[in-house]
């Protein structure tokens, strides 16, 4: 009985099909299978249907792991939306504003500057700015970083929208050709600026007190 299933294996095994097909035909297990079938030589057939199997395998494997990664995914944006329930207050906005500017605005005392390429991290420095500073629009000015590629008129509508600032209120700084590829979609960079020498220090003054609070400095 073995020797006869031992024999059909070789010969399943020669005709290209994969271990994991030969142990579910002969219900053995695959490691049997593969001691059965050790020295079996494939001929250019057999080696393309099991390299066709293979690929076909890699591919499904891809597309597997992708509907785990995205049900993953949602489930944490989920569990993440029903914890994510506060009273946005003028102190909290303060606070998250002065951590963005913590991470990427310019640590001068005189004005401010926040440069990003992130429409939605502009946006949302603004608003929270807006909101928790009191801002007087007209100081707001825009340096919109472009490439030789981008359009002009377009990306200052764009950014307008985005920051909703006036487009009379934009400076362009052109950035020289590096030779480097053209990236599809990048809309650009800019720097929100805004002259208040109080606000400045206002805004330095809430992300270092709640820095040294956490350290444990006073």
């Amino acid at each position: 009985m073995m020797i006869a299933k031992k024999n059909k294996a070789i010969a399943l095994r020669k005709k290209g099909r994969s271990l994991r097909e030969i142990s579910d035909l002969l219900h053995i297990s695959k490691s049997t299978a593969m001691v059965w079938t050790l020295e079996v030589r494939l001929g250019k057939i057999a080696l393309k249907r099991i390299e066709n199997l293979r690929e076909k395998g890699r591919k499904k494997a891809i597309i597997t792991n992708k509907k785990k990664r995205l049900t993953i995914k949602l489930d944490i944006e989920k569990k993440v939306r029903k914890n994510f329930i506060f009273k946005t207050t003028t102190s909290l906005s303060r606070l998250l504003c002065s951590l963005l500017y913590w991470c990427e605005g310019e640590k001068n005392e005189c004005s401010i500057a926040f440069t990003n390429s992130d429409p939605l991290l502009i946006s949302a420095f603004l608003k929270l700015f807006r909101s928790g500073f009191q801002a007087v629009e007209s100081k707001f000015r825009v340096c919109l970083h472009l490439h030789q590629y981008h359009n002009e008129t377009k990306q200052k509508r764009y950014w307008s929208k985005v920051t909703q600032i006036p487009i009379k209120q934009f400076f362009v700084y052109r950035k020289s050709n590096t030779g480097k590829s053209i990236k599809k979609d990048y809309p650009g960079c800019v720097s929100i600026r805004y002259h208040d020498y109080t606000k400045a220090l206002e805004l330095g003054f809430y992300y270092k007190i709640f820095a040294k609070n956490y350290r444990g400095l006073v």
